[in-house]
């Protein structure tokens, strides 16, 4: 079997997934998200003005999860390598990938049905466009053990042993932890830098996040070359 696209789809799925659904929060307008403090009234006006553009970008959003699981399946098959077989971090990071992805897809799937009719009930909407981001920053805990795991992988390789992973990409994948920790707050704050819009939360958080993702291909194309290396 030809496993060469299913490869490719493995390296670059990280920045093919980060371009998928950082096109589609633009698309909606989200730079930032509309505020958690808008009124149902205030909220469904912007859904009536723009429902066209905010269905497109939930979409795509969606779709950005189907180049994110093979990315995550190579992460899999290195970190196994780096383990020289099945153990605790391989198995966390086989199972964390799935459930964060359904959290991904869902949150696309609330705000697409938000926007699907937007003269619906606007306390409806409210509560619709709420779940999405809600369940969004609930898939922040899955991707702390998931970005902790590679960095952990990363740094663990000793000298003498095999590039799985460059070492920049684990202290990468460090900053990544350590501010995507704040958003798991994000449920008990509507103002402030905890908000959803918040400069914690959203902004400072933003660009590690996009950088790493971005940075999957570069991290994962030497281990990929070792573990398919005849």
């Amino acid at each position: 079997m030809n496993n060469s696209i299913f490869r490719h789809l493995g390296v670059y799925g990280g920045l093919y997934s980060i371009l998928c659904f950082g096109t589609g929060f633009l698309l909606s307008n989200w730079m930032p998200p509309f505020s958690p403090t808008l009124s149902a009234l205030e909220l469904a006006a912007l859904y009536q003005d723009n429902y066209q553009l905010l269905l497109l970008g939930a979409v795509l959003m969606m779709l950005s999860t189907f180049f994110i699981i093979p990315c995550f399946a190579v992460v899999v098959l290195l970190i196994r390598r780096v383990e020289n077989g099945w153990g605790i971090p391989s198995m966390i990071v086989l199972i964390s990938p799935s459930a964060a992805v359904i959290n991904i897809c869902l949150s696309g799937i609330f705000w697409a049905v938000a926007a699907f009719r937007p003269d619906r009930n606007p306390d409806v909407n409210q509560v619709l466009y709420d779940l999405g981001f809600l369940f969004f920053f609930g898939a922040i805990p899955l991707f702390l053990l998931i970005f902790a795991i590679i960095a952990y992988a990363a740094l663990s390789i000793g000298e003498d042993d095999e590039a799985i992973f460059p070492r920049w990409f684990g202290y990468l994948n460090i900053l990544l932890v350590i501010v995507l920790i704040p958003g798991v707050f994000t449920f008990f704050f509507k103002t402030g830098p905890l908000a959803w819009d918040g400069l914690i939360t959203f902004w400072i958080a933003l660009p590690p996040f996009t950088a790493t993702f971005f940075a999957f291909s570069f991290g994962l194309k030497n281990g990929v070359k070792i573990l398919y290396a005849k």
